[in-house]
């Protein structure tokens, strides 16, 4: 399935996700990378699992160029899986699994290097220690992933908070965990869409202090936060709108927040949207109110759109956002103090175009997909080399 090229050393890769979701932070990774390994020279191909939820995703990577082959998705403990995996991985030089969560694809990793792989890699995208609602579940997932990563030569992570948080809840070899950044597209971004028009399609005044939320609907996003602040910013802000883009299992507890609270003159839900950096251009802030965030993509794209960015100072937050630089960081929780926040930006406006323009200039030396590619191919062929030392 994978071509050879190079003569001795192959410049051939294949990924593996099981994926739930799209546009989800992992798959739009993943996508980023895999697009730049392949105008890299390199031959890409995709072994993604086949779940409905992916079958867009799946038609817009072959659309590109890359090989996708569907797979049966993987359970913790899977034999299938496993013997399905090791047939699908023969003869394949590299693989790297794309992990949503540490418990995904365990069962198929041992059988890369089974195979004969000369490299194997994992991403871990979302990193939370290890839980259970069963006895001693959690200690046997943390056995499940150390096992896994046994066949594993490089593990990435999206922040130093994540890996502190890897190392510390599965106890992997330090010098296998690296710290690999999130990565924006920043051509997409310079759209030329006219604000005034997407304005009017999101149903916003063209006077209207915005802000945006921008991500998966779901538990841990502070979302039920971000809501709260709709009142409190607009005591002091007329006309504040807060858009919300993104969908997820919190979708309609959203909706019916909404109504109760009687926020519908001032919200806007928008569903999933293909395209982020055209919304963007209406808005006037980005807002995170995260309990928790592995790396922060969307205020890696509020950057690379120009917008100032408001988030909670938590995970690989922390060190996306350079507080008073590109943006400003709050409290996790803390209603009040996220008000505050986003008044001070959205009422000073200079202070909003000078942390807006530092903010994607930051993206563009720090969290490029050039970077990201060029620091992934370098993994891949120091592994190459290794194996051939």
């Amino acid at each position: 399935m994978i071509a050879e090229r190079g003569g001795d050393r192959t410049r051939s890769v294949a990924y593996y996700m099981d994926s739930a979701a799209w546009p989800g932070g992992a798959e739009t990774w993943l996508t980023h990378l895999m697009l730049g390994v392949l105008a890299s020279g390199w031959s890409v191909t995709l072994f993604l699992t086949d779940r409905r939820a992916s079958d867009d995703w799946a038609g817009e990577l072959r659309s590109s160029g890359i090989e996708v082959a569907r797979v049966r998705p993987p359970r913790e403990i899977d034999p299938a899986a496993y013997r399905e995996a090791l047939r699908l991985f023969r003869g394949v030089p590299l693989v790297h699994f794309n992990k949503a969560h540490p418990r995904a694809c365990l069962p198929v990793i041992p059988a890369a290097r089974r195979a004969g792989a000369r490299g194997v890699v994992s991403s871990e995208h979302v990193v939370l220690a290890p839980r259970s609602r069963y006895p001693l579940g959690a200690a046997a997932v943390r056995r499940l992933v150390r096992r896994a990563n046994d066949s594993v030569d490089v593990i990435t992570v999206p922040s130093d908070a994540s890996r502190s948080t890897y190392l510390a809840s599965y106890g992997a070899d330090e010098s296998k965990v690296v710290t690999v950044r999130g990565a924006v597209d920043l051509v997409r971004f310079e759209t030329g869409a006219d604000r005034a028009a997407v304005r009017d399609e999101l149903r916003v005044e063209t006077d209207a202090s915005v802000a945006a939320v921008v991500g998966r609907l779901c538990e841990g996003k502070g979302l039920a936060t971000a809501l709260r602040i709709v009142r409190l910013v607009a005591e002091r802000v007329p006309r504040f709108r807060l858009v919300i883009v993104g969908g997820g299992p919190l979708e309609e507890r959203l909706l019916q927040i909404v109504r109760d609270e009687e926020l519908t003159e001032s919200v806007r839900l928008v569903g999933p949207r293909d395209d982020v950096p055209r919304l963007l251009l209406a808005v006037d802030l980005l807002l995170v109110a995260s309990e928790s965030e592995t790396a922060g993509l969307s205020a890696l794209e509020g950057m690379a759109a120009g917008l100032p960015v408001v988030a909670t100072a938590v995970g690989g937050l922390t060190e996306a956002v350079e507080p008073g630089v590109t943006g400003l960081l709050v409290p996790p929780g803390d209603p009040r103090a996220l008000a505050d926040a986003v008044v001070e930006v959205l009422t000073h406006p200079e202070l909003a175009r000078e942390l807006g323009a530092r903010g994607r200039d930051r993206v563009a030396s720090e969290f490029s997909t050039e970077k990201l590619v060029a620091r992934m191919t370098s993994i891949y062929e120091e592994l190459l080399d290794r194996s051939e030392a």
